[in-house]
């Protein structure tokens, strides 16, 4: 069973490189061209001497081509290794938690709550700090470091309390490096015309191949304290391309001229507080739930370090194909559509998790997932970006964060006392309940039209 797990996990991990290949294939051929001497140049070069008068050799519109290809790649590094280096840990934590450190159930709900609720109420002074400094790349970087030293402590720690600390300490720096990144990206995707889509693609693969790495690694030591110099190594990369990011454009609506009276519209539009609802969602069904699935598969199940590799191909193959193709399908479908799409995906997902009785019909509700993370990221990005004021956007994204973050630490504490005393089976039917009247508001409402 490990021997099939494992092959049938590479051979979907080299299905997956051949359809984002092919994705960002046909991205690249329907961009639209013009003749400049006597090369095909795309009309990037245009936007280029528009948004990057300064930076760039205007008079080299080849070079200039090239510097933006350069700044796209280092995103393209950025998201492989962050995401990768996430994927050695969000699916295997809890597991690590419960068998080598002992904690109960009631113990991962307090340490999934508490990683929860500090980051609630930091990130927001983090991005403001960013905003008003303008060093979002020292930020991320620090970020990113502050990550990687927590990471490689924690496996050190044999105090429940001392391994909490890091925890939130690592959380924290987690959704700020999300928050300040995403905000980053977007903005560049819509000074160069990029898809952002293809660029939070890439995380996706490299979540694929190094959680399909990690089970292996795991399977074969023996040891589950293997994920964190696994994830340290890979998101090392990532620290040293966030500090050469492509600095921000400076416009006069800078975080120094936002006024509270904003931030007060801000939160009283029912639009944004809709999408704050549909973050916190998302993040429940994704990152907390994301916790649970490695201890269902591994204790519940019996099935084994190489199942979680297995689910996470069965996560991340939808993503791939999904995220390139979203910023094509958005337009025509809509934002409420989209979002009704996602809605109805994940009752599809969790009724299958909650009624199926081994590892093999488990995986096929985690098909599902892509769509959710699609409308998460692509989705929720555009709907922002096309609805709250720039000097807004990023305090917009910061904030979404954080109420995803708060409601995570609600419910991941109730998520560990169903653990413990109901099984894991009980999470699943809950999220399940709790999806049925969100989808019911996003079909009727007229706030994502």
């Amino acid at each position: 069973r490990s021997r099939l797990c494992r092959n049938g996990a590479l051979f979907f991990a080299c299905f997956g490189v051949n359809l984002y290949t092919d994705a960002v294939y046909i991205g690249i051929r329907k961009l639209p061209t013009k003749k400049v001497g006597v090369f095909q140049c795309p009309r990037i070069y245009k936007v280029c001497n528009k948004k990057y008068s300064g930076r760039f050799d205007t008079t080299n519109p080849l070079k200039e081509v090239q510097m933006m290809k350069r700044a796209q790649l280092k995103f393209m590094v950025y998201y492989f290794c962050f995401f990768a280096g996430l994927s050695c840990i969000l699916s295997y934590i809890n597991v690590y938690l419960e068998k080598v450190q002992g904690f109960t159930g009631t113990q991962l709900g307090i340490y999934t709550s508490l990683t929860g609720l500090f980051p609630a109420f930091l990130i927001p002074a983090v991005g403001y700090l960013a905003d008003k400094t303008g060093r979002h790349s020292l930020f991320l970087s620090a970020a990113l470091g502050v990550q990687i030293t927590c990471l490689a402590l924690l496996p050190l720690q044999k105090y429940a309390a001392v391994i909490i600390i890091f925890g939130i300490m690592a959380e924290v720096a987690r959704l700020s490096i999300m928050s300040l990144a995403d905000t980053r990206a977007t903005e560049f995707c819509a000074e160069t015309k990029n898809n952002y889509g293809i660029l939070r693609g890439t995380g996706s693969f490299g979540w694929l191949l190094f959680g399909i790495l990690t089970g292996i690694i795991v399977e074969y030591s023996g040891s589950w304290s293997s994920i964190f110099p696994l994830a340290c190594g890979i998101t090392l990369p990532a620290f040293f391309a966030a500090l050469t990011f492509p600095k921000k454009k400076k416009t006069v609506s800078s975080a120094s001229f936002i006024s509270l009276h904003d931030v007060k519209l801000l939160l009283k539009s029912r639009s944004y507080l809709l999408i704050i609802l549909l973050s916190i969602q998302a993040t429940v069904t994704t990152d907390t739930i994301l916790s649970y699935i490695g201890n269902h598969l591994a204790v519940t199940l019996n099935a084994g370090a190489s199942s979680i590799s297995l689910h996470t191909v069965f996560c991340i193959i939808p993503e791939i194909i999904t995220l390139p193709l979203a910023s094509h399908f958005l337009p025509k479908l809509g934002h409420r559509k989209c979002y009704l799409i996602s809605c109805i995906c994940l009752i599809v997902r969790f009724f299958i998790y909650a009624a199926a009785p081994n590892a093999g019909l488990f995986m096929l509700g985690s098909l599902f997932q892509g769509i959710t993370l699609c409308c998460f990221t692509v989705v929720n990005l555009s709907f922002l970006k096309k609805t709250v004021m720039p000097s807004l956007f990023n305090t917009a994204v910061t904030l979404s964060l954080s109420a995803s973050a708060l409601g995570r630490a609600l419910l991941a504490f109730l998520f560990g006392q169903l653990y413990e005393y109901a099984g894991s089976y009980s999470i699943f039917w809950f999220v399940l309940i709790l999806q049925i009247p969100i989808t019911l508001i996003v079909w009727r409402t007229k706030l994502l039209d």
